[in-house]
C-alpha cells in the first residue's frame, strides 16, 4: 500500500475534487436550512394555520393560570428564564404565573426541595436567578444539604435555618 506523499499526484487531485465537491455541498445544504429557518412566519390565520377548538373559551371571570415546569439544573431552563423574567413583568390582569420545579433525576430531586425550601422562606425571588446562576455559569455543586446551607446563607437567611426548610 502506497504512502500519501508516493500518491501520484492524479489520485490527490482526485481527492481533492471530492473534498471541495462535499464542502460545497455542505455549505449549500447549510445556506438552504439557514434560509428556511430566518425566513418570517408572516401572518397566522384560523382555518389556515390551525383550527379554533370550539368550547374553550374561559369565563371572563375566571383567572388564567400560567405554568412553567422547570429544572435549575436545565440550561435550556436558564436560558429562557431571562425571557420568562421579562414577560411575568407585565403580565395582563387576570393572568397569574406560578413555576413547578420537576424532578427527572436525583441530582433534580435535591434542586427542587431547594425551591420549596426558598419558597417556604420567602426568599425565593432574591435567590432564582442566583441558584441558576451558581450551577451554570461557576458549575457550583449543589447537591448536598450543607452546600445549600452555604448558598443561601446570608441571602435572606442563614444556613441553620434553610436547613430545617430543606
Amino acid at each position: 500500500m502506497a504512502r500519501r506523499d508516493q500518491e501520484p499526484a492524479r489520485v490527490r487531485r482526485v481527492r481533492m475534487i471530492i473534498a471541495g465537491a462535499l464542502a460545497a455541498a455542505a455549505l449549500l445544504v447549510i445556506a438552504v436550512g439557514v434560509r428556511f429557518v430566518m425566513q418570517p412566519l408572516g401572518e397566522v390565520d384560523a382555518g389556515q394555520h390551525y383550527v379554533a377548538l370550539p368550547g374553550v373559551d374561559r369565563p371572563r371571570d375566571a383567572e388564567v393560570v400560567v405554568t412553567e415546569y422547570f429544572s435549575y439544573g436545565c440550561v435550556h431552563c436558564r436560558n429562557f428564564d431571562p425571557q420568562i423574567e421579562e414577560w411575568t413583568a407585565s403580565l395582563p390582569e387576570g393572568v397569574r404565573f406560578e413555576r413547578v420545579p420537576v424532578a427527572f433525576s436525583p441530582a433534580w430531586r435535591a434542586l427542587s426541595a431547594a425551591y420549596y425550601a426558598a419558597e417556604e422562606l420567602d426568599i425565593l425571588d432574591r435567590n432564582h436567578t442566583r441558584l441558576f446562576d451558581a450551577i451554570h455559569r461557576t458549575q457550583l455543586n449543589l447537591q448536598t444539604t450543607d452546600a445549600f446551607a452555604r448558598f443561601f446563607d446570608g441571602h435572606g437567611t442563614d444556613g441553620a435555618a434553610f436547613r430545617r426548610a430543606l
